[in-house]
């Protein structure tokens, strides 16, 4: 279900609730639903329609344009005058319920001008104006809350938009640093890594700035980007890369799992060395889990986070898009890195 039929559906329900209210606490309420017939309770009803119209004005013209331009003094005019006439329609009928119920002949022109006035001014005054200014404060409250999370989205936009600009960078200077490499061996197989720079650099140019992408797209990120480092240290490093699970209609973050994987490459390969590299991704019907496992081949006191990059930057992404939705475990030993990432998919 989409949010734009959510808030209508929303809007519906609240409607119906709200013009239940006087059903309810009705002092004649029974469920033959004489009561319907009942002018005074006609009159309730008139008034809690005259004021669900009121939310609506309120909610999509008075706060918006007037009330969230900081014009107070019109808001405050427009405040009042639909009191006025809100109390004078519903006082209308009240007064013809009046007359009919006590069968007395409607009084003369001008007293009849006069009591109405009065009425307005302490009758309806009394009666009414609690639950106007209930409307009122409700859909304040609301407006103000849709503003805190209209700047709270905002703000989690800019950061992510912050994170990525901090990744491309990233991730074009270590993947160039690995073609360099081949270059400097003269390797004949620097056409090929070429060829999978450009599935890469494809991939960051048109998924990288959205929000969720299809999981396979990040995952043949990192295919090219695994293919790519065994072009560059050749039998050096032994990789075991698996996919397990139905990865179809499933989305995740751009260049989330992949900076795991580039870290392992990264801060657990040494070209003088023997090294081994494992990468599991299992998707399930509401779960990714990611593991990725590197035995220690290069000094480092703080594997991932190099100069504000990698685990930081990962940890803050999680947090804006996964809040209360991951779980990323770590293992630092002596003699090997390793993380478990679990994420529940949306």
């Amino acid at each position: 279900m989409s949010n734009a039929t959510k808030n209508i559906l929303t809007h519906i329900l609240g409607g119906i609730a709200f013009l239940m209210l006087p059903i309810i606490f009705s002092p004649d309420f029974s469920f033959t639903f004489d009561f319907i017939k009942h002018r005074d309770f006609q009159h309730e009803i008139l008034y809690f329609l005259l004021l669900l119209m009121f939310f609506y004005i309120l909610y999509y013209f008075l706060i918006p344009q007037l009330f969230n331009q900081k014009k107070y003094l019109s808001f405050i005019l427009s405040i009042l005058f639909f009191y006025i006439i809100f109390s004078w329609i519903s006082n209308l009928g009240h007064h013809y319920s009046f007359i009919e119920n006590n069968q007395m002949p409607p009084p003369p022109r001008h007293m009849k001008h006069t009591n109405l006035i009065n009425s307005i001014l302490f009758h309806e005054f009394n009666h009414h104006l609690f639950k106007f200014l209930i409307v009122l404060v409700s859909a304040l409250l609301i407006n103000n809350n849709n503003q805190l999370k209209k700047i709270a989205k905002e703000k989690v936009d800019a950061e992510l938009s912050f994170l990525k600009a901090q990744i491309k960078p990233h991730f074009l200077f270590n993947t160039l640093n690995s073609i360099y490499s081949l270059a400097i061996q003269k390797s004949s197989e620097v056409p090929h890594a070429i060829a999978l720079f450009s599935v890469m650099l494809r991939y960051i140019t048109n998924e990288a700035h959205k929000n969720f992408i299809p999981i396979n797209k990040e995952l043949g990120y990192i295919s090219s980007y695994v293919g790519l480092q065994k072009l560059r240290f050749e039998n050096t490093v032994k990789v075991e890369f698996y996919v397990e699970g139905s990865t179809d209609e499933r989305e995740i973050a751009p260049l989330l799992l992949s900076t795991f994987v580039e870290n392992a490459f990264k801060y657990g390969v040494n070209p003088e060395k023997k090294s081994i590299i494992k990468i599991s991704v299992f998707v399930s019907e509401s779960e990714l889990c990611l593991t990725v496992f590197n035995n220690k081949v290069l000094e480092q006191n703080n594997q991932i986070n190099e100069g504000g990059m990698g685990l930081d930057n990962v940890k803050k992404r999680l947090a804006l898009l996964y809040p209360n939705l991951h779980e990323l475990n770590i293992n630092d030993d002596k003699e090997s890195y390793s993380i478990l990432l679990k994420i529940k998919l949306k």
